[in-house]
């Protein structure tokens, strides 16, 4: 497989898995945890790679040496961007978890205007631990960004944290919005919302 084919494949699993994604319901259990079980809480809803099958793709095409990518990224290749921070997330391709370079590499897709990586950023800015940098009004904020570019990652995230919070009719919205765009698990936070 070519690395441009790589690439293209990596993105487009991360973008389809966005949409369905579950979100980490246990951060508070984390709260004593290492940055590196953090960034797992965190990465697991981009997209589940039990059998490492992702981390043997980056291996065998050449990545396990991120400097090439870092340099694309440093040359303002999002693609690059998007991958780096996948690979810093979950610690595959032969660099470690890193919350810290995770979210200054979501930040800046974000700031491009990627609507999932604004969904990134503002849950990793709302609760405590799962980024390095809690900022719930910004984190807010981000997230609304995103949901206004129709993203359902946001929508949910939204949902989330209303329901934590307890206003419980606005997170019915979220994610009555979040299943009209196609994801899943939206579904059984809205059914146990209203039951």
């Amino acid at each position: 497989m070519k690395k441009t084919s790589v690439i293209t494949y990596i993105l487009s699993l991360a973008a389809m898995a966005a949409c369905t994604s579950q979100q980490s319901k246990n951060a508070e259990e984390q709260a004593g945890a290492e940055t590196d079980s953090i960034v797992s809480a965190f990465a697991k809803p981009l997209f589940d790679d039990p059998n490492g099958e992702m981390d043997s793709i980056f291996r065998a095409n050449g990545y396990e040496y991120s400097k090439g990518l870092e340099n694309a990224v440093m040359s303002g290749d999002m693609d690059a961007t998007q991958m780096l921070a996948m690979m810093y997330a979950y610690g595959i391709g032969g660099v470690k978890p890193d919350i810290k370079k995770t979210y200054k590499l979501y930040l800046k897709l974000a700031e491009s205007g990627d609507a999932n990586a604004m969904a990134y950023v503002g849950y990793m800015m709302l609760y405590e631990g799962v980024g390095p940098v809690q900022d719930e009004e910004a984190g807010i904020e981000w997230l609304e960004k995103s949901a206004n570019l129709r993203c359902p990652t946001a929508f949910y995230y939204l949902g989330n944290y209303f329901e934590q919070t307890g206003k419980i009719q606005e997170a019915k919205t979220c994610y009555q919005n979040a299943v009209a765009l196609g994801m899943e698990q939206a579904k059984y936070d809205l059914e146990k919302l209203s039951r």
